[in-house]
């Protein structure tokens, strides 16, 4: 992963003599560096701080941003680049979710791309079409820290304003930016992941959150993007887009014109066992109970919890009982008789596995 360049002068310092110390272009791209904002552009939004008309709460908006912006080095950022172990990577990914082989042969197909030009990681915006569980979200995440790509995720159900995503107007109090410009200002990489979870659920409304992202997945206007709060260009070009849906036909066509469509099917009973397999070794190592527990699963014992659902949530679900009930009997591997019933309301145990689950199970 390309690291940021050092700053020169603090983050204090003028736009003018951030600009003076500026290294030679040709040094920044062959660092893989990316420029999300012009110097012009940066200039206008400094002079933005001493006009009178500018409230106090706008003027610490935009100062932080107008810091982040003169860091490392000013208006630039840097980019995860493809190496030349993506495939192997992949190919580990593949096996721990097997129903998305189709998505994972064509990320490793963009990959292969990238190297051809400037390495930078980059992917179309795809839509993953699949029912509740299927693991849409959590391959998302998994996807983003295998390949140590920055993500970003919104649950858009939750979404009712465009403001979330591209700020609201200064002039309103509670006004502030959005998460677009907060990831790309004040995070280090110019090519992030964003997840837009659940798109088929958005409300429409007075003001539709829908209403940014068309723009944004088009890579010619995602190249100026303007944030509504902070009013200036910010290329959002190089952000890699994510959708999931739980049903196509809820997801408006200008969305799905603009995206690859994958259909994630239910995975087969042989590939349930290969996913029960990875969801217990990534809770056994993301867990705070993970440390007492075997890194490798008993194949009877997984087999057994692969016919406890078809979703990838159904399996975390009966992993984490079949684990507290192991813990329960103070052993640090699973057994046949830890693999029943996932139904917690008939349990003996009587464990609410809300409280106890790791997000991103969608």
């Amino acid at each position: 992963m390309s690291k940021p360049y050092s700053p020169a002068s603090d983050h204090d310092a003028s736009v003018a003599s951030c600009a003076a110390i500026l290294p030679p272009l040709k040094h920044l791209k062959r660092r893989g560096m990316h420029c999300i904002a012009s110097l012009t552009d940066v200039l206008a939004l400094e002079q933005r701080l001493v006009q009178p008309q500018t409230t106090r709460g706008a003027r610490d908006q935009l100062s932080h941003a107008l810091k982040s912006l003169t860091r490392h080095p000013m208006g630039w950022r840097a980019q995860v680049l493809v190496r030349k172990t993506f495939p192997d990577l992949l190919a580990n990914l593949s096996r721990d979710f097997p129903h998305f082989s189709t998505v994972i042969d064509y990320i490793n197909a963009m990959a292969h791309l990238a190297r051809r030009g400037d390495r930078a990681f980059f992917l179309p915006p795809m839509l993953l079409v699949g029912t509740p569980g299927v693991g849409k979200t959590f391959f998302v995440e998994r996807l983003a820290r295998t390949l140590g790509v920055p993500h970003e995720e919104v649950h858009m159900e939750t979404i009712s304003a465009s403001f979330v995503l591209a700020g609201g107007t200064s002039s309103w109090s509670e006004s502030k930016p959005g998460r677009i410009f907060n990831l790309l200002v004040h995070g280090d990489y110019a090519n992030p992941i964003m997840l837009l979870d659940e798109i088929d659920k958005v409300s429409g409304g007075k003001y539709d959150p829908m209403g940014p992202i068309y723009g944004l997945l088009e890579p010619h206007t995602a190249a100026r993007f303007r944030d509504e709060y902070v009013d200036m260009p910010i290329d959002a070009s190089h952000i890699s887009w994510v959708l999931t849906a739980n049903q196509l036909e809820n997801v408006p066509w200008p969305i799905r014109s603009r995206a690859q469509v994958f259909r994630i099917p239910e995975p087969s009973p042989s590939q349930r066992v290969a996913i029960v397999k990875s969801i217990y070794l990534h809770l056994v190592k993301t867990s705070s109970w993970g440390k007492g527990f075997s890194r490798n699963i008993d194949d009877a014992a997984a087999e057994l919890l692969a016919d406890a659902g078809s979703s990838s949530r159904d399996l975390r679900q009966a992993i984490m009982l079949a684990c507290a009930r192991a813990a329960a009997r103070n052993a640090d591997s699973l057994r046949r008789e830890d693999v029943r019933s996932v139904d917690t309301f008939s349990s003996s145990m009587n464990i609410d596995l809300r409280f106890a689950m790791p997000m991103g199970s969608a």
